[in-house]
């Protein structure tokens, strides 16, 4: 009898592990020929989803890493600043990014290069803009998300296995897919918008609307302070800039952020950091009155490389003051 029962006990277990090895095995055929049915769709969601794990999780390191929000990674291209300056790249700013200890130490400890034996230039970039220096930009929301998110779910495999919305996808799968963005794994995010009146009017009706609900941080600026002199400290030249984006956004942001731009500057500058101020920033004209598309990003970048690198040059001679470049 204790035979016979273990004998069918024995029996049910393969047939239930076997009816689910057929699930799983069903279900990922049918996610493979729905990823098929849409692949750029889903090639862009995954180029996506590694742009953005890239920005916690890379496995390389840079010589020169810029920091800021999502005015900073669509507007900086660091190929940009390689070709100009001979030293490796990269855009670390996220969605909503605040400045604060956390994000600061994380890029130091992961992303910026190890000091050499020899030297090496090691550089920080800041992009302060008014909201980056708010209270919500402090939470970390996206970044906190991001070291959540687990590597599988931002494979190719997990992009196929973890498909949400099936259905949904199959009727998009339908429509021709074009993507309006393409995500560079150096972490600029380059964007195919253009101005117009709708779109700016909506981008200051989203900020007027996002600064009823938070305002200037005073511990974001103090932690740019004590950055600026830690990387001063440990021999990393520490940049800072705002980025450009339309006269109306600047006017809407000098008066609802709370966030008095040149007391950043001077409070950066005093620290030992050197900011970058942009004479022409009138000819930049952001397309949702905040973001530049691609074509004023390569602008931005070639213009900040150019007086990065007049910077450096004077700094080695040793005849340029942290405080005195305007």
């Amino acid at each position: 009898m204790a035979l016979f029962t273990s004998n069918f006990n024995s029996k049910r277990l393969y047939i239930s592990l076997t009816t689910g090895a057929i699930g799983v095995l069903i279900i990922a055929v049918l996610n493979i020929f729905i990823y098929k049915l849409s692949y750029p769709e889903y090639k862009h969601k995954y180029e996506m989803e590694n742009f953005w794990m890239n920005k916690v999780k890379s496995s390389k390191q840079f010589d020169m890493v810029f920091i800021g929000d999502s005015r900073c990674y669509r507007g900086i291209q660091p190929a940009v600043f390689e070709k100009e300056l001979g030293l490796t790249a990269f855009n670390a700013g996220l969605s909503s990014g605040g400045h604060n200890m956390e994000i600061y130490n994380h890029i130091s400890n992961n992303i910026l290069s190890e000091p050499k034996g020899g030297g090496g230039t090691r550089i920080i970039v800041l992009s302060v803009s008014p909201y980056s220096m708010s209270e919500e930009a402090r939470s970390n929301k996206h970044f906190k998300s991001l070291l959540k998110t687990s590597k599988l779910a931002d494979s190719k495999i997990g992009s196929i296995l973890f498909q949400k919305n099936i259905k949904k996808r199959l009727k998009r799968a339908k429509k021709k897919f074009i993507a309006k963005e393409i995500f560079h794994k150096n972490g600029w995010c380059q964007t195919f918008e253009y101005a117009s009146e709708p779109l700016q009017t909506d981008g200051l009706n989203i900020y007027n609307a996002t600064y009823k609900n938070t305002t200037f941080s005073p511990q974001s600026l103090r932690d740019i302070i004590e950055y600026t002199k830690q990387c001063i400290k440990d021999n990393i030249i520490i940049f800072a800039f705002t980025p450009p984006t339309t006269p109306a956004m600047k006017a809407l942001e000098n008066e609802k952020s709370g966030c008095d731009m040149h007391a950043v500057k001077s409070a950066f500058q005093k620290a030992g950091g050197i900011w970058l101020d942009i004479e022409n920033e009138n000819v930049y004209n952001a397309y949702d009155s905040s973001h530049l598309s691609s074509e004023q990003a390569i602008m931005l970048s070639q213009y900040l490389s150019r007086k990065i690198k007049h910077t450096l040059q004077f700094l080695e001679t040793g005849t340029l003051n942290h405080q005195t470049n305007n």
